[in-house]
């Protein structure tokens, strides 16, 4: 797991998981960043975020697919949030389709022609 972060807040928020390229602007946002390349190195990832009680994790799309057994395991809890975001690169509807059933999820049923 590379992580460039400095801050060692006792209460995390908001982790990016994902590619370099794509996530590196996030950490401007003050946000705290994981790249991984192989789906081990994802979950392992993902196992620490979840322990380390952040309340957000956004993942790139590609790489939540890489680990789409583990966001299913979590889906029903309340946190962490975990959220697809699109890569840039292979964008498909993986991502809107994993929003929009948290959503649907959330409100109880379809919400805003989304499905």
């Amino acid at each position: 797991m590379t992580n460039l972060n400095k801050t060692e807040d006792t209460e995390k928020q908001i982790a990016v998981v994902g590619d370099k390229d794509t996530i590196l602007i996030f950490k401007s946002l003050g946000m705290d960043i994981f790249y991984e390349s192989e789906s081990i190195g994802i979950k392992r990832t993902l196992r620490k975020l979840v322990d380390d009680q952040y309340k957000i994790i956004l993942i790139t799309e590609k790489h939540a697919k890489m680990v789409n057994d583990f966001i299913q395991t979590r889906a029903e809890l309340a946190y962490p949030i975990i959220l697809p975001i699109p890569d840039g690169i292979n964008n498909t509807s993986y991502a809107a389709e994993l929003i929009a059933k948290n959503i649907e999820k959330a409100l109880g049923g379809v919400a805003g022609g989304l499905k």
